[in-house]
């Protein structure tokens, strides 16, 4: 496994981009997914390749299987995501964009939800715009403040349905934003360097012993601050365990209270 930095999207005159329904091939392993959705599950007990390629001193165990119970998502609950589909938000949002393309963009947006349960039982939730064009691949996420109750994860109450339809709204236009940003120029390519640790990276009992909090990821690059958010561009190995640091990997808006650690670099 290598760990590596994220390459800038560059977004030439002309070019355009089509909204893709369905999971792209290049996702990190240990993800399930819930059928016939773009919504998928990282659960808590899987082991974590990426601290061995950071050196991080911790225990940890590698090659943890995903127990048959978890890995069994009961598809019957899908239709309770009807209204939160996060395909039609983006294809909605960008119809009159003048980069929006039906079909045939120079650059494919899977977008996807991710629902990455916690050692306290919560799921915390992402969605996730993956970019692609040819060999090239980036990530950019958004880090919903809801999370959701495990017991609840299967049959959720409708004010929290009602919650996730309107953040996954507010977070499409926050991405397309940023990604409008990002290619012209008024965020940077690269920035200032940072350590930063985030349950959004690792969120469950690392080789189910560890706390994710201890997790941190060195040679972040901070792209943008505000006073309540950051946007980072946070290296890592794009293909390895999702719940071992493979959704570290791309651009993160981050709110600050959904970081437990940011930790300046020296020049």
């Amino acid at each position: 496994m290598s760990i590596e930095q994220s390459t800038p999207l560059q977004w030439g005159e002309g070019r355009s981009v089509t909204p893709v329904r369905g999971l792209p091939e290049k996702l990190p392993s240990g993800i399930v997914r819930l059928e016939e959705t773009q919504y998928v599950y990282v659960h808590a007990d899987h082991g974590s390749e990426m601290l061995v390629s950071m050196a991080v001193p911790i225990p940890f165990v590698t090659d943890m299987a995903i127990s048959s119970y978890k890995e069994s998502v009961d598809n019957a609950h899908k239709d309770q995501y009807a209204n939160s589909d996060p395909y039609t938000i983006p294809v909605r949002q960008m119809q009159n964009h003048p980069a929006f393309r039906a079909s045939g963009g120079d650059y494919t947006l899977y977008p996807v939800v991710v629902l990455s349960e916690t050692s306290d039982e919560r799921y915390l939730l992402s969605l996730v715009y993956q970019i692609e064009s040819g060999d090239w691949m980036s990530r950019y996420f958004y880090h919903l403040p809801m999370s959701i109750a495990a017991d609840d994860i299967q049959s959720i109450p409708e004010a929290q349905l009602a919650q996730l339809a309107q953040q996954l709204e507010e977070g499409a236009a926050i991405l397309i934003d940023t990604i409008e940003k990002r290619v012209s120029g008024e965020i940077p390519e690269h920035g200032p360097a940072a350590t930063l640790g985030s349950l959004y990276f690792v969120s469950g009992k690392i080789g189910g012993l560890v706390g994710a909090e201890v997790f941190k990821v060195k040679d972040c690059e901070i792209l943008l601050e505000a006073e309540d958010y950051i946007v980072a561009r946070v290296p890592g190995d794009p293909d390895t365990d999702a719940a071992g640091g493979g959704l570290a990997y791309g651009v993160h808006y981050l709110y600050r209270n959904q970081l437990n650690l940011f930790d300046r670099q020296a020049p």
